[in-house]
């Protein structure tokens, strides 16, 4: 991001993929974050932020952000999941799994809301290719069926990014190479801006919110 900042360097494509190999290490943060949180949206959050100002410089841009077929499971958003400072992290990875992939889909619902008067666009796109720790042993059975391999997560990215069919879209929710309506929580304007608000103080950015909220 300094580099591209220091040298005036256009960006036409941020593709934010997290961290899924099964090594990646599942602890707290130094600031008290669940790291697979931090992995599946925190950091999403936090380099469209940083960067969108080089995006929209760049005009025409886009974003493309990681999703995950299990923000489908979610109920509600539990805000205290990125409220710091805890102690260990959460023994079940798929309820943080779940919980940052609703998350994302809330961001850019209302990432795509903020950037509605420019020419940078934003879409999300199911990228299942999860640590195989973060599944029951039944489902480590089944690994292939609920499971992206990387090939295809790269194709479904490309897809999402640059397909004349998705080109076009603001928003989409891209799952098996179509546009997918994602889970209805997406709709709840209070929940989102709430979650923009929680973000931004935790990322340390001066990110204004559309509103002013309470939590």
């Amino acid at each position: 991001a300094d580099i591209t900042t220091e040298k005036a360097l256009p960006l036409h494509y941020l593709i934010l993929l997290p961290d899924n190999q099964p090594g990646a290490k599942h602890e707290i943060t130094n600031e008290g974050f669940d790291s697979c949180y931090v992995r599946h949206y925190l950091a999403q959050y936090y380099m469209t932020n940083l960067l969108l100002p080089i995006l929209r410089r760049s005009e025409p841009s886009r974003i493309v952000l990681s999703g995950s077929k299990v923000h489908f499971d979610a109920d509600t958003l539990q805000l205290p999941l990125i409220t710091p400072p805890r102690s260990q992290p959460l023994s079940d990875q798929r309820v943080i799994v779940e919980q940052a992939s609703v998350a994302t889909i809330l961001f850019l619902k209302e990432l795509t809301n903020h950037l509605s008067s420019s020419s940078v666009s934003a879409v999300a796109c199911e990228t299942d290719s999860p640590s195989i720790e973060i599944w029951s042993p039944v489902a480590r059975l089944m690994e292939d069926l609920i499971t992206m391999k990387p090939e295809e997560a790269a194709v479904q990215v490309a897809f999402s990014a640059f397909a004349n069919e998705t080109r076009p879209l603001k928003g989409a929710y891209c799952q098996k190479f179509q546009v997918a309506k994602p889970n209805p929580i997406v709709h709840d304007e209070i929940l989102r801006q709430k979650l923009w608000e929680v973000s931004s103080l935790r990322c340390a950015l001066e990110v204004p919110c559309t509103m002013s909220v309470e939590f």
